[in-house]
């Protein structure tokens, strides 16, 4: 049953990228869904479609590893900025392209910290964030990963703490950068309908 679900949305995804495929990419919207092991990323230049990834947070392996922790802070990055973007800037792009560039010289910390006192996330992500960043921080820093420490733990004796709560804070931000969830078989028909 859980494998059916995930073909059922693998096929729906991929139908969605072959479609967003055929647009102007200056007319693609800007979305990411992260479902059932596949992520769908579609931001600017950027776009892909990734299938069968790796555990509970697709941007994660199942064990501590600095490069795949690295990466998806990149993206927590990314997606962090761009909620600003969404937030504080209206059209044009020579002002939006000032704004990131302001953003790009702000530490994520502070970011999250406005986010938060802004009311565009809540305390509990908050806090999530910055002790993910913490544990971030100790993998970008430390050259043996048997320092690296995620709420007062060793990494290793609380990874999956860990994982839970990287998958919480992606779709978190996922879903406030989407600016709600995505009907999925309602997106796929208005591209049609673009495309017609």
């Amino acid at each position: 049953m859980e494998k059916e679900k995930r073909e059922k949305t693998h096929l729906k995804l991929t139908e969605l990228f072959v479609l967003l495929e055929k647009i102007p990419k200056s007319e693609r919207p800007s979305i990411i869904l992260n479902i059932d092991k596949t992520l769908l990323f579609c931001y600017k230049e950027e776009f892909y479609l990734s299938m069968g990834l790796y555990g509970k947070n697709r941007l994660l392996k199942e064990e501590p590893n600095r490069g795949n922790v690295l990466n998806f802070f990149g993206v927590i990055e990314l997606l962090v900025n761009q909620i600003f973007v969404k937030n504080f800037v209206q059209e044009g792009k020579d002002v939006m392209t000032k704004f990131e560039q302001l953003l790009d010289t702000i530490d994520l910390f502070t970011k999250v910290k406005l986010l938060h006192k802004w009311s565009i996330i809540n305390s509990e992500t908050k806090e999530m964030l910055i002790c993910l960043k913490g544990a971030r921080n100790d993998f970008a820093h430390n050259w043996n990963i048997k320092n690296v420490k995620y709420k007062n733990k060793s990494i290793f004796e609380n990874y999956h703490d860990f994982e839970n709560d990287a998958d919480i804070v992606f779709n978190t931000l996922t879903t406030i950068f989407n600016g709600g969830n995505i009907d999925i078989d309602k997106l796929i028909e208005e591209t049609k309908s673009k495309l017609a």
